[in-house]
Formats: C-alpha cells, structure tokens, sequence
C-alpha cells in the first residue's frame, strides 16, 4: 500500500516542480539499470528550490541517502525495468513507502516522472 502523503512530503523534502523553461528541455530517458547507475550514482543530486538545501545520493549499490530541511532520510532503490523505485523513511519521523519513477537526463539535470505523482527536477552534481 502506497502512503501517498508519505511520497508528498518525502518530494518535498527531495525536490520540487520548476517553471517551464527546465520542463521545456530535450531529455533523454534512462532505459536501464546500468544506465542509471552511469548517470546518477554516487554523484550529490540536489533539488532546484531555493531555500530548501536537499540533497541525496543514489549509491551504485541500491542505498539512498540525503538531507534536507526536513530531516534525514535513508532509504533504497531498486531498478523495476522502467525506472527506479525508492522507499526509506525520513529518519525518527516516518517510513516511506515505495514510490517509482521514469528518469531523464539533459545536460547535468535529471527529470523524475513519478507513476504516482508530479514530475520533479534535480541538478546532477559530482
């Protein structure tokens, strides 16, 4: 059972929608696991909002951490053939149930489309 409110604020905590000038990029989607891993691993992924600080890593070997205004959060993520899947919890706060997403990539910022919810954007650090 998914907690939708869980997967609300854990975007919020992570991440948010930007005006259209980033939604209007090329981007190409990431069609597997070592795909994603090349992109995103181990690299600092922060949000584009302002004020909020997140930022978290997908490790290569399945582990999600990050920080944010919000707290801690620990967690993991899988490949399910389309996209990643996470769950986790925001430490001494909340479990996370799994949510999944498509992944796209244009220049150093990656678009999460959410199966679930609204699409969000990051910045691919180092």
């Amino acid at each position: 059972m998914l907690r939708k409110f869980g997967q609300v604020v854990l975007a919020t905590a992570l991440a948010v929608i930007l005006p259209g000038s980033l939604a209007a990029q090329d981007y190409r989607l990431i069609t597997s696991k070592t795909d994603f891993i090349r992109q995103m691993a181990n690299k600092t992924i922060t949000d584009h909002k302002g004020g909020d600080d997140s930022k978290s890593i997908y490790h290569d070997d399945g582990r999600l951490t990050g920080n944010s205004n919000s707290g801690q959060f620990i967690g993991n993520w899988t490949w399910d053939g389309t996209g990643i899947c996470i769950s986790g919890e925001l430490v001494g706060k909340w479990k996370i149930d799994p949510g999944c997403a498509e992944v796209s990539i244009s220049g150093n910022t990656a678009k999460l489309t959410w199966r679930d919810f609204a699409e969000e954007y990051f910045t691919i650090g180092n």
